[in-house]
Formats: C-alpha cells, sequence, structure tokens
C-alpha cells in the first residue's frame, strides 16, 4: 500500500473489519435463531406427547377410544400440530386425530424423534406397572418455525446493512477528524520545502495532532528568523569580499608602481656603481631586487587569491583530460629538464571552470615537480567516481610532507622551506583550495615524509 494516503488505509482498513463483523452478524446469528427454535419445537413436542400419552394410559387399559378422542381435543387446539395418533400393543390405531396426515407424514411405528423439514414427528411409549400398551405417535407443523427464521434472517440482515452502514460513516467521520489536520501540516510543509517560511497551521484539535501543528509553527518561526539572520550575515560577509577584493587589487596595483621604482633604481645603482661599492654593495643591491621581485610575486598572488571566487569564468562541460595535457604543456620544459613521468588515462568530464581546473592541475604538477629527490620526478593523476562527486588523486614520489604540516600548507603564505632552498610564496595550495571550495569540493593531502604526496580534491558531478 506504498503510495496510498492515510486516510484511503485507514478508511480501506476499518471498511474490511466492520464488514466482516456484519458478515459475521449476517452468518452467524439466523442459525443461532434456527437451532435455538428448532430446540424450543423439539421440547414443545417432547412435552406434549409426554402428557398425553400418560392421559392415554387409562384409555389403553380399558380400551376406551372416544375418551381418547377426547383427550387429543386439548392438543389439537394447537395451530401447530400436524397430526395425533395413538396405537396400541398390536400397532393398530387405537384413536387418533389428523390421520391422514399422519399417514401422509409416515408417523413412526416406534420410540424417537425425526424431522423432515416440514413435521417434526415424535414417538413415545404408553407403559403400566413397566407393561407396553402401545404408543403415541405427535407431529408438529415447522411452518411457523420458518416464517420466524425467515423474518429473523430478514432482521439480521437488515442489522448487518444498519451496522455496515453506521461504520463507514463512522469510518469518514473518523478519518477526517485525522487527516484534515494532517493534511493541513503537508501542505504548509510543502510550502517550507519551496522556500515560503511564513506558513502557519491552526491547531483545530488539542490532542497530538494539535501538538504537532504547534511544533511545527514553532518550527517554522525559528527557521523564519534564522533565515533573516543569515540573510543579513551573507550580505555582511559580500560586503566584507568586495571590500577585501577592491582593497587586495588597491594595495597590489598601488605597491606595484613604488616595487618598479625601486627594482628600476637597483638596477640603475648596479651598471652605474657596481665597480664603486664592492663585492658587498653587488650583494646589497642584489637583495634588494631580489626582495622587489619577491615582493611583486606575492602581490600578484594576494591578487590572483582574492579574485578566485569573483572573476572565475563560465562553468560548463570540460574535458578534464585535455585540462591536464594543457598542463603539462605548460611545464613541458620542466619536465623535460627533470626527465619527470607524468601519466594519467581515463579522466572525465566534470562540470567545471576549465582554466580554474586548469589553474589547479597547474599547481599540483608545478608542486610535485619542485618538491622531487635526486631521482627523475615521477607523476599519477587518476580519477574515482565516488558518492556523487569525481575524486581527483595526483600522486608523486618527492620529499613528502611531515604529518604536523599537512594542514598548514593550505592556508596563504604558509612555507616549509626557506626562499633558497625551494623558491615560491606559498600560495599555491591556498589558490587551489579555494578554486576547489568554490566548485563545492573539498581538497585534503595524504602524506609520509620521504615518501611522497597524494593530493586530492573533488568535483561534485550535476548528473548524479
Amino acid at each position: 500500500m506504498y503510495g496510498v494516503g492515510i486516510r484511503a488505509k485507514l478508511t480501506l482498513m476499518t471498511s474490511v473489519l466492520i464488514a466482516a463483523i456484519s458478515l459475521f452478524i449476517f452468518v452467524y446469528f439466523p442459525g443461532e435463531f434456527e437451532e435455538r427454535a428448532m430446540d424450543a419445537t423439539a421440547e414443545k413436542a417432547r412435552t406434549v406427547a409426554e402428557m398425553t400419552a400418560f392421559g392415554a394410559e387409562p384409555m389403553l387399559v380399558f380400551g376406551d377410544p372416544l375418551t381418547a378422542q377426547d383427550l387429543f381435543a386439548g392438543p389439537a387446539a394447537d395451530e401447530d400440530l400436524a397430526y395425533l395418533v395413538l396405537t396400541d400393543a398390536r400397532g393398530d390405531v387405537f384413536a387418533a386425530h389428523q390421520l391422514d396426515d399422519a399417514e401422509n407424514a409416515g408417523f413412526r411405528a416406534d420410540d424417537g424423534e425425526s424431522n423432515d423439514g416440514m413435521v417434526y414427528r415424535v414417538s413415545v411409549p404408553v407403559e403400566r406397572s413397566g407393561a407396553a400398551l402401545g404408543h403415541l405417535h405427535l407431529g408438529l407443523s415447522l411452518h411457523t418455525q420458518r416464517a420466524s427464521t425467515t423474518a429473523g434472517r430478514r432482521a439480521v440482515a437488515i442489522v448487518s446493512l444498519v451496522v455496515f452502514a453506521l461504520g463507514i460513516a463512522a469510518v469518514f467521520l473518523v478519518a477526517s477528524f485525522i487527516t484534515r489536520p494532517l493534511a493541513d501540516i503537508v501542505h504548509a510543509v510543502e510550502g517550507v520545502a519551496g522556500g515560503d517560511l511564513s506558513q502557519r497551521v491552526t491547531p483545530s484539535t488539542s490532542d497530538e495532532l494539535g501538538e504537532l501543528a504547534g511544533s511545527f509553527n514553532r518550527m517554522a518561526a525559528r527557521l523564519e528568523t534564522t533565515r533573516g539572520e543569515l540573510q543579513t550575515a551573507n550580505r555582511e560577509l559580500g560586503r566584507s569580499n568586495t571590500e577585501l577584493e577592491q582593497f587586495a587589487y588597491i594595495a597590489s596595483h598601488d605597491l606595484k608602481e613604488p616595487l618598479r621604482t625601486i627594482a628600476n633604481c637597483t638596477q640603475l645603482l648596479e651598471r652605474r656603481y657596481g665597480d664603486v661599492v664592492g663585492d658587498d654593495g653587488k650583494q646589497f643591491i642584489a637583495y634588494a631586487s631580489d626582495g622587489a621581485k619577491r615582493m611583486r610575486a606575492l602581490l600578484d598572488s594576494l591578487l590572483e587569491y582574492s579574485r578566485v571566487g569573483s572573476h572565475g569564468g563560465d562553468i560548463a562541460t570540460t574535458d578534464v583530460g585535455a585540462v591536464v595535457e594543457q598542463a603539462t604543456e605548460s611545464l613541458a620544459t620542466v619536465i623535460e629538464e627533470s626527465g619527470a613521468t607524468v601519466s594519467y588515462h581515463d579522466l572525465p568530464e566534470v562540470v567545471t571552470d576549465a582554466a580554474q581546473l586548469a589553474q589547479v592541475f597547474l599547481n599540483l604538477l608545478t608542486n610535485a615537480l619542485k618538491f622531487r629527490r635526486d631521482e627523475a620526478p615521477r607523476v599519477s593523476i587518476r580519477a574515482t567516481r565516488r558518492d556523487g562527486a569525481w575524486e581527483f588523486a595526483v600522486q608523486d614520489w618527492g620529499i613528502g610532507i611531515e604529518s604536523a604540516y599537512l594542514e598548514r600548507i593550505f592556508i596563504a603564505f604558509q612555507r616549509l622551506h626557506t626562499h633558497e632552498e625551494y623558491p615560491g610564496v606559498g600560495m599555491g595550495l591556498a589558490i587551489c583550495k579555494k578554486i576547489v571550495e568554490r566548485h563545492g569540493g573539498e581538497m585534503w593531502v595524504e602524506s609520509e615524509a620521504g615518501s611522497g604526496s597524494t593530493f586530492s580534491f573533488t568535483v561534485p558531478d550535476p548528473t548524479s
């Protein structure tokens, strides 16, 4: 009965129960009435027969059939009496009432009772001091009993129909009391699910359904309040993000000009006065020039990080294999010089920003090639369908990461090595994580120092 409404279920089950009760009444009680009526008829026949036989004893002793006829006058007054026959010891008829009817009915010549559906027959002995004088044969018509039984069946049928009708009416009434409040609650729940948090239910009862309606109203009120708070917080967050992006842009743009001036001046100092300042001066000039370049790289990375969410491209179906191929082509020189091997196959299509996804793979491949051991780097890229998303893994066999720093590496400007050991500004993984989160995915790393790292991230699959 999956998919059937509560009202229909309640009505069906209760209707079946009421129908069963009505059928039981219709089948059981007429039979019970008929059995009781037959028992009453049998008792009446035996009683009349025994009393008449007792009174007929002197008539048989003295051979007085006329008096016997007078004895039969009392029972004959009963309209149900079919016949009454008194026979002597030889079985000859001594006295009778409705003898023809008795012969047609086939009255018994010995003791006992029988019933052919039309006449109930009883034969009892007439005795004196243990000696058999004859038999009294009595028959009662069953016409009245049948009429009474028919009337009883008709009455039971009417009662059964009345019980069934009243039961069905009660079922619909009770079902309405239960399902109408439930229907109101369901309608309100559907409204809330559709985004209308102003939906409320008017409790029509004070029972559990009324309590359910009250609980729903309180829940809807809390949701409405929470949504208002979230909308306010989202507006504040949007405003803060906009201000932060503007600040990052202005800061990077305004700072680049003095940095460019510093870089130009250091270059002029080196060309014009390199011979004058000596080796120490040249080293100081190199420090200043390198610092300016690093500062510019930091500002460029900061600007790129701030624009991940607002300056992305269109979200469309993207061939990940083509994206990875593009990233490897950008790193072709580094791959060739390091003798690296980058393997990937059977990469799927996903719905994403192709340019930003390429940036993720480019940053991860760059790190894999940069943080390598003395041997030629090896990088493997694979994809797995899991829980409504595509999970991508970029595995290398490089220097690895100590477990204490696995979370720290995704924070902006966080570095685990000095600039002299490995160049960079520490923004690549932070940008990757922000791009992945922009697409509704997650990013993490599994690594062990000296054994390499596996960077994984997910991209939700809208087709699932």
